[in-house]
């Protein structure tokens, strides 16, 4: 079963919800955003 499940993961991605495959898809989007959105909170912070 372990040997089925690693092929899995190592071929797909298997989305277990529609949030699972919208998060895989823009993760780095997703990354982007939020770092951007702490370094505007750290400007205002320091201002």
């Amino acid at each position: 079963m372990s040997n089925y499940k690693k092929w899995v993961n190592d071929e797909i991605v298997i989305p277990t919800d529609i949030n699972g495959m919208i998060y895989e898809k823009y993760n780095n989007e997703i990354k982007e955003i939020e770092s951007d959105i702490i370094q505007e909170l750290k400007n205002v912070e320091i201002l």
